[in-house]
Parts: structure tokens; sequence; C-alpha cells
């Protein structure tokens, strides 16, 4: 993973998991602002998707199986599933500043930590699909438990460490009479998942190259920078205001 990725998906996974201390400044908004400025990260003025009809963002992530996570999620709550395909697929992901690439490390670090690793499969698999590397992807979940230890104690950290290693070897030997086991903990249990996604990568996907990831807007000025709103004036001060003057003299 290049180390822009790198500082990326350090910075979502400080806001995800809160351990903004653990960036080297002084308050969680300039953490933030200094972590993206030293990765050369923060650029200007870059709009965002507002409004308007949904981006395909949803259908670039799922492609095949797009209307079966739809349908799964929906049984789940019908409002959210329409929220995550309006407005977190359809505005926030479709924008533009940060590529599909890019956006698919985050969710595959934090994911992979917070163990729904179905959900982490996916975004793997979206990513490799997007030309992101089977070894930027582990690297990736790698990251997210590193950060995710930060939030245990001491002993639970050596614990933590221990299975770790435990999962390396594992994965020496995780295709058993074709099928993968998954077991001993959610760290290893996301590195077994990541090893299925990315062999179902190189049976299913590889020999096609990278596929589009580009994402497209239906209203191409949806995406922009939205203007402050008009100056807010409470009910009291536009009375005051219009009220008539004394003369005092």
């Amino acid at each position: 993973m290049v180390q822009k990725d790198a500082a990326l998906v350090q910075l979502f996974l400080a806001a995800s998991l809160h351990l903004w201390d653990l960036l080297p400044s002084y308050t969680s908004s300039l953490a933030a602002a200094k972590h993206l400025y030293n990765a050369q990260l923060l650029p200007e003025d870059v709009p965002g998707k507002s409004g308007g009809p949904p981006g395909n963002a949803f259908e670039l992530v799922y492609i095949s199986v797009t209307d079966a996570v739809r349908r799964a999620v929906r049984k789940v709550d019908p409002v959210l599933a329409d929220w995550i395909r309006v407005h977190l697929y359809g505005d926030v992901y479709s924008s533009p500043g940060l590529d599909m690439k890019q956006k698919q490390l985050l969710m595959v670090a934090f994911l992979g930590q917070a163990n729904m690793l179905e959900e982490m499969s996916g975004h793997a698999l979206a990513g490799m699909r997007f030309g992101v590397s089977p070894e930027a992807c582990r690297q990736a979940l790698d990251l997210g438990f590193d950060w995710h230890l930060q939030r245990l104690s001491p002993a639970a950290q050596q614990g933590a460490q221990q299975v770790q290693e435990e999962a390396q070897a594992a994965l020496q030997k995780v295709l058993l009479h074709g099928s993968y086991i998954l077991a001993f903990s959610s760290v290893t249990g996301a590195a077994m998942v990541n090893a299925v996604a990315v062999e179902r990568y190189d049976s299913k996907y590889a020999a096609d190259g990278p596929h589009e990831s580009q994402v497209t807007v239906p209203d191409p000025t949806s995406v922009r920078l939205p203007p402050l709103p008009p100056r807010h004036i409470s009910p009291g001060q536009a009375v005051n205001k219009s009220a008539p003057h004394h003369d005092q003299s």
C-alpha cells in the first residue's frame, strides 16, 4: 500500500474507533486536518455530491449481486436501505476526492476489525477488481487490527498479538478439502475471508484486468461546493429590526 493510502486508512480508523489521540496533534479536528495535510491528501475546495439522482457507486461495488444485497438490507430496515442507496452510496460514496480504490481500502480496514466479515469480503473483492493489489488489501486489514489493539488493555493486547501469530500460521493451511475454515478469532477469520476474496478474484476477475471504477452521476450539477446558507435571523431579531425608530431628541 502506498504511503498516502496508509495515512488515509489511519485517519479513517482514528475517526471510526475514536482514537484521535494517536494522531500527532492537539485536537480532533486539527489532528484530522494535519494528518491529511502531511499525507498531501487535503486539496482545496473539492466538491461533493449533494442531492439529485444517486450516483452508481453501489452498482460499481456489487456488480452482479447489487439487487441481492439491496434486498438483504431492505429486509433489515427499508428506510435504512433507501438511505444507503440514495445518500450513503448515491451521494457520499459517489463524491469525488477519493477514488474507489481508496474507498475500498478504508472499508476493508474498518470492517475487518469490526468482525463484519461478509461485508469486508465484498469490499476487498471490489477493491481488487478496481486495481488494488491483494497485498494492499492485506496491509489495510493489518492496519485495522493494529489500531483496534490500541483500544485494549495491555493484557488483552498481548493475547490478541498471540492470536495474530496463530492466524499467520493458520493461513498456511487455510485450504482444506476445498473449503475455508474460519477459526480462532475475528483476526484469523478476517485474514481467511480476505484469502477467499483473493482466490475468488484470481479465478473469476483477474484475467479481465481492472474493472471500471469511475462513478457516473446522472446530474453533474449535483457535484458542487454548496454555498453557505443565508444568514440566520431569529424571530426576535427580525421584529427588532423592523420596529419603528423613535427619535429621542
